[in-house]
């Protein structure tokens, strides 16, 4: 008898490192293997990561639970992780390509421009 097996990780697309001039950056992602089940909904993660390591981390909500894009509003200054995972009949992917992104305060913007 075939038993479908948990989709595999979900690989985040174009997140770049650093943001120095947005308050929101955008998630994308492409739909992984489903293997034998299909992905019935995502689910996008993040944590802030401070000088004791990262942090819990906090689900994100979406609109329709099939998307491949998620629009996230960020605070300067801070430090964040983010994940995606699928979701079949069979349980969550694991929580693997996780993507770091630092984004630039008001005083790092100060020092790129007198210094970079």
């Amino acid at each position: 008898m075939f038993e479908t097996a948990v989709p595999n990780p979900v690989a985040l697309e174009d997140l770049p490192e650093e943001v120095t001039n947005n308050d929101y950056i955008t998630l994308k992602w492409t739909e992984p293997k489903s293997n034998g089940a299909p992905v019935t909904h995502y689910t996008p993660y993040y944590r802030i990561v401070t000088s004791r390591g990262p942090g819990e981390w906090t689900e994100l909500k979406m609109k329709d639970a099939l998307q491949l894009l998620l629009r996230v509003k960020v605070n300067r200054g801070k430090t964040y992780e983010f994940v995606v995972t699928a979701s079949n009949s069979r349980r969550e992917s694991d929580k693997e390509n996780i993507k770091r992104v630092n984004v630039l305060g008001k005083l790092q913007l100060l020092l790129l421009h007198v210094f970079g």
